[in-house]
């Protein structure tokens, strides 16, 4: 399952642990943006999980979207178009 995970976090010492989590997830594609491919929910616990002991509940706010299967295909980009590393395909031929 998808999921979309944005933050906006004033410190820039908690910003840097939230994305480092998230990126144990997922990949960043924009600098508070990532999409994360969280195929069980013992996953998606354990990464909300992490987050909360990253969170500062007074200061910073983190959302996270599941983005259904039926969904994805009208997901659009204005702009340049990038795929978070972790999400994109390697062929090796």
């Amino acid at each position: 399952m998808l999921y979309i995970v944005c933050y906006d976090i004033p410190s820039n010492r908690r910003r840097l642990k939230a994305a480092n989590v998230i990126l144990d997830y997922g990949g960043r594609y924009q600098k508070s943006c990532f999409e994360c491919d969280l195929s069980t929910e013992r996953r998606y616990r354990e990464l909300v999980g992490r987050l909360w002991d990253v969170l500062n509940p007074e200061e910073d706010t983190i959302r996270i979207y599941r983005v259904c299967a039926e969904c994805r295909p009208f997901a659009k980009t204005l702009g340049i178009d990038t795929v978070p590393e972790p999400l994109q395909k390697v062929l090796i031929l």
